[in-house]
């Protein structure tokens, strides 16, 4: 019996060509997006969840809360309280902490055989040895039993080929050599790479004791806290017990604020999407985007079942006679419903093997071309959802025409009293009018991620990022250690200033684009604890507000001589001076602020500058204070280009400056690689996961669209072949081709256009709630309602005319 529906169903998909390939062609577009959709978002839920204690793992998180309000969460957890944490709690079996010490400029160096290999390196962390029994972090050789001994380092697959590419690198002694002076470590291991779907992120490993050589011995840092539990032990049982040991250590500090600590557990595997808040190793991912994408996934299936549909539904009218011969002979309910659901299930296993050729393809090509990194899984769970799923939808997708065919007589069938208006027409009709509400919305989501990015990267960021080459700082130690480093910056900025091609040099701890990492909590003396703000604190050269343009508001700017440590020189913007409570800049020129970390007892406000967006315009503007210091993790360059040069004559310029710059450098800093960005283009690398957003959902957008378009084909075809002597008869009273398309197109832009007047609302609302994610965002206009429904009409009626 199987075989004979086979047989049919094989003749009937040769007969009717064009039909099934339509219809497959949609379908296998539609499998195809879901498959490359759905295993993106699968990545992304499935974040470290390849820990085998995954399950029993929680990072921790701090907050504090006064009556002024929420003073913020950290999920930097100070050393002296995780001690007591691990001491007083039982029920935490393992406690792991990571201390990122990139802040230092690390440059790390072999002395090998050949000479010398050095670079500049981040993703530089301190940790315990029991990282590696908690974690499933596997060795390429070597181990971790030894990382409980001092200077001991554990290496990235990456960093250990750049190093050592013999392979051969257990016991060589290491140097990371930074601002704080230089260090030798030996290596105990080498780590396979971590895989992709893991928040993780560093290069090197070094052991707990390594912490003395950069916080002394008295270890005041606070770390990444990440802890086990025992088997049995509920996590939100855990919080109080947290909070009673906290409020115990935080004892005074929480009295003099009038404030409570309040702790969380952030469970491991939900660390990259439902904490954005609190990034550490890599920038968090995006939950709204991966569900949106997951959600367009499976829009695009829909719309190519709904297709399937339709075009089942209408040629199932075209075989009538044939399927009321068939009820005549004798043959039942069951074995036409057999007949449509086996055609179905052979027409989605040839689009769905279709759709894994075209996945095969797309991966490397969408890695390449998008940035876009999509994991073909061999995981079970995934692929038995997506199996059962193409099933159900094969399924239902056959059910609906069978149906409507079962449900006439065999002589309404015979006596040809069935037409295209029989068979569910308000149906197929709801099904058109759903494909182009999505293909709007979808048109519409496009358009306003387009705008919104363009409105970030063309926005008054309040700062100059133009023609500003940023070097990354060499180490002290490689230029003989001691002052002989600062006569060697100073000899390189007099030299590079002196040439017309340089307008100024200056050094920061932090640039825009990049986070600031120094900060603390600041409140003026007049004050009570309760009145702390949280301050972002950027250490800064001279000439730091001429490179970048600051605007001074109130007071002056720092000037040669202020020093934080000594005489309390700072300056802060605009929404430090707000949030400290001074009504207007003026007011707080001369004003003293307690902030404790310092290394002072007060400082003293003699400036005031306008906010500017030191990240990306997703976030409002941040309290910041400046402070004078011979401190930086960068040096930035301002170029002296002529804006009205042509585009070729200004690169050359540009090429110029890095030379120049380069020259310099190799020629005082031998030993240290130099690395530089502009600082305009990595500013705009912000907005890459925006960007990459917007052109994902634009091809997928666009594949809707066609598949949306097929069908439009497919219905129009059939509507048109059913009329062709009534348009014959037309054109021979002297219509024209024009009025014949009108016509013919008139029921589909009918329904496109009720389509728009429903997906524009729903648009707007969705959209609208995106766009609430951004700080600084565009207004949605009358182009969200005009211009989808103009590009789909258009394509309707081109899809129509062919």
């Amino acid at each position: 019996m199987i075989y004979n529906y086979l047989k049919l169903s094989f003749r009937n998909i040769l007969k009717h060509r064009s039909f099934s390939a339509i219809n497959i062609v949609g379908l296998a577009i539609g499998i195809a997006a879901c498959l490359l959709l759905a295993q993106y978002a699968y990545l992304q839920h499935s974040y470290d969840d390849f820990h085998d204690k995954a399950d029993r793992i929680y990072r921790l998180e701090n907050k504090l809360l006064v009556e002024g309000g929420d003073k913020g969460g950290s999920i930097n957890i100070e050393y002296a309280l995780t001690n007591a944490i691990s001491a007083e709690l039982p029920q935490i079996e393992t406690m792991v902490r990571f201390d990122n010490i990139d802040y230092v400029n690390n440059t790390m160096v072999y002395k090998g055989p050949e000479g010398v290999t050095s670079y500049n390196e981040s993703g530089v962390y301190i940790t315990d040895r029991e990282a590696f029994e908690l974690f499933n972090f596997e060795f390429a050789y070597g181990n971790g039993s030894r990382f409980d001994e001092p200077d001991k380092a554990v290496l990235s697959s990456e960093l250990a080929q750049r190093y050592f590419p013999d392979g051969n690198a257990l016991g060589k002694k290491i140097t990371l050599s930074g601002n704080i002076g230089s260090f030798d470590y030996e290596v105990v291991g080498v780590l396979k790479p971590l895989p992709a779907n893991t928040h993780f992120d560093f290069n090197l490993l070094l052991s707990f004791d390594s912490e003395k050589n950069y916080a002394g011995d008295e270890i005041r840092t606070a770390f990444y806290t990440y802890v086990l539990l025992r088997e049995g032990v509920d996590a939100q049982s855990m919080i109080p017990q947290l909070e009673r040991v906290g409020k115990n250590y935080y004892a005074s500090q929480l009295s003099a604020a009038e404030g409570a600590l309040f702790f969380d557990m952030h469970p491991l595997s939900k660390l990259q999407l439902y904490y954005p808040q609190y990034p550490s190793f890599k920038k968090a991912g995006d939950l709204k985007t991966v569900n949106i994408l997951g959600i367009v996934a499976f829009i695009i299936l829909l719309i190519a079942w709904f297709n399937y549909i339709n075009l089942s539904t209408v040629k199932a009218i075209e075989r009538a006679k044939e399927i009321g011969i068939r009820k005549v002979l004798g043959s039942q309910k069951q074995h036409i419903l057999w007949q449509f659901v086996v055609e179905s299930l052979l027409i989605n296993l040839v689009a769905a093997l279709i759709a894994f050729t075209i996945v095969q393809i797309s991966i490397p090509l969408m890695k390449n071309y998008l940035d876009f990194t999509v994991t073909f899984t061999w995981d079970a769970t995934f692929w038995f959802l997506i199996i059962s799923m193409l099933l159900i939808g094969s399924l239902i997708s056959a059910l609906y025409p069978a149906s409507i065919m079962m449900g006439f007589s065999p002589l309404s069938i015979l006596s040809k009293r069935i037409t295209l208006n029989h068979g569910g027409v308000g149906f197929r009709k709801i099904l058109v009018v759903t494909q182009f509400v999505i293909s709007v919305m979808l048109i519409g989501a496009t358009m306003t991620v387009y705008r919104q990015v363009s409105f970030m990267t063309a926005a008054d960021l309040g700062i100059n990022i133009q023609n500003i080459l940023v070097l990354k700082s060499p180490p002290g130690d490689l230029t003989n250690q001691g002052n002989n480093f600062f006569e060697a910056l100073g000899t390189f900025k007099n030299e590079l200033e002196r040439n017309n091609l340089i307008s100024t040099m200056t050094s920061s701890s932090a640039v825009p684009g990049r986070p600031i990492t120094w900060g603390t909590s600041m409140k003026r003396l007049d004050q009570s604890e309760k009145d702390r703000i949280n301050m972002l604190l950027i250490a800064v050269g001279e000439q730091f507000d001429q490179t970048y343009e600051l605007e001074l508001l109130a007071g002056r700017l720092l000037k040669k001589g202020d020093n934080p440590w000594t005489t309390g020189d700072v300056v802060i913007n605009l929404e430090a001076s707000r949030q400290l409570g001074f009504a207007n800049p003026e007011d707080a020129i001369g004003h003293r602020v307690d902030a404790p970390g310092t290394g002072t007892q007060s400082l003293i406000v003699r400036g005031v500058v306008g906010n500017h967006n030191h990240e990306s315009l997703r976030s409002g503007y941040m309290p910041i204070t400046y402070m004078q210091s011979i401190w930086a993790n960068y040096y930035s360059i301002k170029l002296n280009i002529d804006g009205q040069l042509s585009d070729h004559e200004r690169l050359a310029q540009v090429k110029a400056g890095v030379e120049l710059v380069s020259d310099k450098w190799e020629e005082l800093f031998p030993f240290a690689t130099m690395e530089y960005f502009f600082l305009d283009e990595d500013f705009d690398n912000q907005y890459k996961n925006d960007r990459q957003f917007g052109l994902i959902f634009g091809l997928f957008a666009g594949l809707a669209i066609i598949i949306a378009s097929l069908g439009l084909l497919g219905l129009s075809s059939f509507a048109i072949a059913r009329r062709t002597k009534e348009i014959g008869v037309r054109k021979v009273l002297g219509a024209s081709d024009a009025h014949v398309v009108r016509l013919l197109s008139r029921e589909y832009i009918l329904l496109i256009v009720v389509a728009n007047f429903i997906a524009v609302p729903l648009a707007w609302y969705f959209l609208g709630q995106w766009l609430d994610g951004y700080h600084f965002r565009i207004e949605l206009g009358w182009w969200l309602a005009l211009i989808p429904m103009a590009i789909v009409l258009t394509i309707a009626i081109a899809t129509i005319s062919i």
